[in-house]
C-alpha cells in the first residue's frame, strides 16, 4: 500500500547528521531500498515527504524503525492511493454498500 510519510529531523540530531558530513547517505539508503515514487525536502524544518508503496507490512516496519533509530522520533504516514484509480475504488465500495444494512 502506499503512504505518504513526512519525517522531520529534529535540530540536535539534524546538527549532529551535518557535523558528520551531512545525511547524504541515509537519504540515499532511503531512496534506494524503498524506492519512493517521488520526494521531496521542506528545509524550514528538515522534514522529508516521500510517497512509498511499502508493498509489505514488514518495509513499513522496517521504514519506521530505521527512521526512529537515526531521528529519534516517528515519521507519519498516511495511506494514500492514486487518484487515477479512484472512479473504480469508488464503483466498488458503492457497490459494496448497496448490500450492507440499511438503518435508520
Amino acid at each position: 500500500m502506499r503512504y505518504f510519510v513526512r519525517g522531520v529531523v529534529p535540530a540536535d540530531v539534524g546538527n549532529k547528521l551535518d557535523a558528520s558530513g551531512g545525511p547524504g547517505k541515509l537519504l540515499g539508503y532511503v531512496a534506494s531500498r524503498f524506492k519512493p515514487e517521488c520526494a521531496y525536502a521542506n528545509y524550514e524544518k528538515r522534514e522529508i515527504i516521500y510517497v512509498v508503496d511499502f508493498e509489505t507490512p514488514a518495509k513499513q516496519a522496517e521504514f519506521m524503525i530505521l527512521w526512529s533509530r537515526w531521528f529519534g522520533n516517528y515519521a507519519e504516514m498516511t495511506p494514500v492511493h492514486p487518484m487515477s484509480e479512484t472512479p473504480k475504488v469508488i464503483e466498488e465500495a458503492m457497490g459494496n454498500l448497496s448490500k450492507a444494512p440499511q438503518w435508520p
